[in-house]
């Protein structure tokens, strides 16, 4: 895997231009905002990574998920699940920045979405195309979703995997993403899920190290 890990870092500088490019676009699904141009903005990726790709309507004037295939050298199928959308950034008084403007302050990344989840799909993305240029093509076959409703609850996934539960079908699942310290040791933050509505928790920024053999995405602390 080491030359796989090489071709990651060795082009990181392109992956920070890509999520920052994601960042940019606003998808704020709790105020329907950006869903004008976020999911063909996250399509135009995916294909760039050599995936076919679909925008998934969902019901009730929802906003779209967006799957990406692809086959691979094993008949075994992974499933990404990711989601493109993002919290509101209010309040803005504790920014120091825009939060759709990204920066980048010495080996940090500033940014709504950065970490929570467009981070990880472009950790993914990174992946495959070290894969592809590698390798030569994926281990096995790939399913990528990004969905863009997670942030209200996942409100329309389910009639849509009513619908096409079969597309969805894997042999395993890797999901969203949790967080790596720098000296590549897994944490582990019980209790995070959901959105307290309470000042400190808002206070936090997301924020990416970008250190050599760490994932080239981190976030610390959590709750941004």
């Amino acid at each position: 895997m080491q030359d796989v890990y090489d071709h990651i870092e060795n082009h990181v500088d392109e992956s920070i231009d890509l999520l920052m490019e994601l960042v940019r676009q606003p998808s704020i699904s709790a105020q329907g905002i950006g869903f004008d141009k976020a999911p063909g903005l996250v399509k135009s990726m995916f294909e760039a990574a050599g995936m076919d790709v679909e925008i998934i309507p969902v019901p009730n004037d929802g906003h779209p998920s967006v799957l990406g295939t692809s086959d691979g050298a094993s008949a075994h199928t992974l499933l990404f699940y990711t989601h493109y959308d993002v919290q509101p950034p209010d309040p803005l008084e504790l920014w120091e920045s825009d939060p759709f403007e990204p920066e980048r302050r010495g080996d940090r990344l500033f940014g709504r979405g950065m970490s929570d989840d467009k981070g990880n799909i472009v950790a993914r993305l990174a992946a495959i195309r070290a894969f592809r240029e590698v390798r030569g093509g994926l281990p096995c076959k790939l399913k990528f979703l990004a969905e863009g409703e997670e942030e209200i609850g996942s409100r329309n996934l389910r009639p849509v995997i009513e619908q096409r539960g079969q597309d969805f079908k894997a042999d395993a699942c890797i999901w969203e993403g949790r967080r790596t310290k720098p000296e590549q040791r897994p944490l582990h933050v019980p209790g995070s899920e959901g959105h307290p509505d309470h000042r400190p928790a808002r206070q936090a920024v997301e924020r990416r190290t970008l250190t050599p053999r760490s994932p080239p995405f981190y976030r610390q602390p959590h709750g941004a």
